[in-house]
């Protein structure tokens, strides 16, 4: 279970990349637009690497093997994120409606984690990396996803005490 945990640290770095990222696409242009004219930026870019993993799991039984190659991916992935996600010189600043967003994103993504550590068993290492690839794959999306519930209840919320005070 340690390593499963390490290369959890490893996606959740590469997440936090792809997320800051995306958070300053958000605040720059449409995002919806700007998904739909970088697809190839967005989705086909390094991430369909991950999907030849999932299909060589099924080649390599031992699930600690499994995990190490995993975890060798995630780290080529965070290289290149780290190298090639930059869209301007500018620091982007982060109030608190990005936040919001940020912690908001991060708990979407961490709702499957608190089910794999709650029910972990080494046999469904396979089944938990494919659902942490999907995560990496549509992660442009689950920061959509955030913004969406953001905009919807937490503003909403955070406006209400606000005027009440």
């Amino acid at each position: 279970m340690e390593y499963f945990i390490a290369s959890n640290l490893l996606f959740l770095l590469l997440i936090i990349l792809k997320g800051k990222f995306a958070i300053e696409i958000m605040t720059k242009e449409d995002y919806m637009k700007w998904i739909n004219k970088n697809v190839n930026r967005a989705f086909l870019s390094y991430d369909p690497i991950l999907f030849l993993f999932i299909f060589a799991q099924y080649f390599v039984k031992n699930p600690y093997i499994n995990i190490m190659i995993f975890s060798v991916c995630l780290l080529f992935l965070i290289f290149v994120y780290f190298n090639r996600e930059k869209t301007s010189g500018e620091v982007v600043s982060f109030d608190g409606k990005k936040k919001r967003l940020i912690i908001t994103f991060l708990i979407l993504n961490a709702i499957p984690f608190v089910l794999f550590y709650t029910n972990f068993n080494i046999d469904k290492v396979s089944i938990y990396n494919i659902i942490i690839v999907l995560l990496i794959y549509f992660s442009y999306f689950t920061i959509y996803i955030a913004n969406f519930i953001n905009k919807h209840t937490i503003e909403k919320l955070v406006h209400r005490s606000k005027n009440k005070s």
